[in-house]
């Protein structure tokens, strides 16, 4: 199963715990309606990952992907905590 596109996620560096939602085949306008709409909501947990697929990210192993995605989430968040 060397070749999958699947590994188990507990191999992987992603977080336990740490949501994501991975938008496909959304146009520009549709993806920051969703964002704005998921942001917008009360009940909304602030701290989920939004990202889409690139022609690249498709032909990544899944916990690949979710690692290089928590690892983009939290540089970003460092980011802005340093704009305060």
């Amino acid at each position: 199963m060397e070749n999958s596109t699947m590994k188990p996620l507990e191999e992987s560096e992603f977080p336990q715990g740490q949501r994501v939602i991975l938008f496909h085949g959304f146009s520009r306008e549709e993806l920051m309606l969703l964002i704005n709409l998921l942001n917008s909501h009360p009940q909304v947990p602030r701290d989920i990952i939004t990202a889409t697929t690139t022609e690249t990210s498709l032909n990544w192993r899944v916990a690949d992907l979710l690692a290089e995605l928590a690892k983009e989430h939290e540089y970003f968040k460092k980011q802005r905590q340093g704009e305060k």
